[in-house]
């Protein structure tokens, strides 16, 4: 039996829809020449496909950029960045890409370094960070005994684009604070949270109708989602890793489901409706996040996307790889024209190395090693004018990987039309405490963003900010 068929098989047998699985067994790349296999190397050693660098901007030493937001004020066009390694914003006027301007860097105003801060949305002039405790070895190392932890969430005022201020710090109740959460304007902000009563992030809603003094209005935890437990180390087997709104619907990449769909129409009492149950077919492993990104697209067709995630290879210890074997990751298509029966129709092929890449012919094994390879993070418009919202292309970070874009117009046959690879880093751009990473130097591309001329901004977390564009 063919390894499509077999998974066709499984996927049956776990009740999902078979989807074209085809489609995600993408043939390794053949040796060859950059001229026959459509890629091309740029004046900085990157590795392109259909994308041209339109500037770069290197972070000092440290910095690290992660999630990013945007905005338009007054004409001008700003890009606002949160970074991995110390908690503060980076602001960028990018009114034109090609001679963008560093503004400044605005910290963090309490000077705590015991907490992340690597997530940022804006909307509406209103911005909000996450703060999670650096309590994870496995990216930050073990911390100072002085240092002191803290979480919850900060929303900001952004009305004056260049100096953004703290308006209010909200607290979860838990010691793991908020994850990847979401708001695109209005009353309502969307939470991956933790909460005192259950092991893992559950989903949380909190009104700003008075950002000074959030209230939290509603909630929604799985069933089977039990009690914090003091002994469970590791990956809780079911949480809320981040929601996507679309108008009076929730969608929720619940580890240990898949999508979850709710139906918040009534703010204050989320109502359970369906899920695709991908969880654990795909994802898992070492790899993070079993389900990481629900977004359903615009356009007349109802179809969302569901992805599953990768992780850094430089974080990983080789004791856990060799010999290894992760479940397979993916970007698929889904059809959530009956939310309550949502179903797989295909998965996006699997990116393969440009000629010449260290990882040779796939993005799993190196130097005798299995890596849980997988996407990262894929655009989000979130209904914000300044942000592109094309349903029929996917932009997807892929770790060591790079940038993938996919042509999704036909849902049962997605394709990938350009890619972005940056040049091998030469030096460690940030380290944990108390020694360096386990893992290879490798590219590693974290978060992305789509403005609305088609300006694609990707951080590097080995690397800076990469300004791009598809040429097709």
């Amino acid at each position: 039996m063919s390894h499509s068929a077999t998974l066709a098989a499984i996927a049956a047998a776990a009740g999902l829809t078979t989807p074209n699985l085809a489609n995600a067994q993408q043939a390794k790349a053949p040796s060859g020449s950059s001229q026959q296999t459509g890629w091309q190397q740029d004046q900085d050693g990157a590795m392109t496909k259909n994308v041209e660098r339109v500037a770069y901007h290197s972070f000092d030493k440290g910095g690290v950029g992660y999630q990013m937001a945007m905005q338009e004020v007054d004409g001008r066009i700003y890009l606002y960045c949160a970074h991995w390694w110390k908690n503060g914003i980076s602001i960028f006027d990018v009114t034109d890409p090609a001679k963008f301007k560093f503004i400044k860097y605005v910290p963090e105003p309490s000077g705590n370094n015991g907490f992340a801060m690597v997530k940022l949305q804006i909307a509406d002039g209103i911005g909000i960070t996450h703060m999670q405790p650096r309590a994870i070895d496995l990216f930050f190392g073990p911390q100072p005994k002085d240092v002191k932890f803290d979480e919850g969430l900060l929303i900001w005022d952004f009305k004056d684009p260049e100096n953004p201020k703290v308006l209010s710090h909200w607290h979860t109740g838990s010691v793991a604070g908020t994850h990847r959460n979401f708001y695109n304007g209005g009353r309502y902000i969307h939470l991956a949270s933790a909460h005192p009563d259950y092991l893992g992030d559950i989903y949380r809603i909190l009104d700003i109708q008075n950002p000074s003094k959030p209230v939290e209005v509603g909630q929604w935890a799985h069933p089977d989602q039990g009690p914090p437990d003091p002994n469970h180390h590791g990956m809780p087997p079911y949480f809320n890793h981040m929601p996507y709104i679309e108008g009076d619907r929730a969608y929720l990449a619940y580890a240990g489901v898949g999508m979850v769909i709710l139906d918040i129409s009534d703010i204050t009492k989320p109502k359970y409706l369906g899920a695709l149950k991908t969880d654990s077919l795909f994802g898992g492993g070492a790899g993070g996040a079993s389900v990481h990104t629900c977004l359903p697209l615009s356009g007349s067709k109802p179809l969302a996307l569901v992805t599953t995630e990768g992780e850094r290879p430089f974080v990983l210890s080789p004791d856990r790889l060799k010999d290894a074997v992760h479940p397979m990751n993916m970007i698929g298509i889904a059809h959530i024209g009956d939310p309550t029966k949502p179903a797989l129709l295909s998965i996006c092929p699997i990116p393969t190395p440009p000629p010449g890449s260290e990882w040779g012919d796939d993005y799993v094994t190196l130097d005798g090693l299995n890596y849980p390879f997988g996407p990262h993070n894929i655009h989000q418009p979130g209904g914000l004018s300044i942000l592109e919202d094309r349903s029929d292309r996917v932009y997807s970070t892929y770790f060591q990987g790079g940038l993938r874009v996919y042509d999704v117009s036909n849902e049962y046959a997605p394709k990938e039309i350009a890619a972005y690879c940056p040049a091998a880093p030469k030096d460690w751009n940030w380290e944990r405490h108390g020694g360096g990473f386990p893992g290879p130097l490798t590219t590693c591309a974290e978060d992305i963003i789509v403005d609305r001329r088609g300006y694609i901004y990707m951080t590097n977390s080995q690397g800076g900010l990469h300004i791009l564009k598809v040429t097709v």
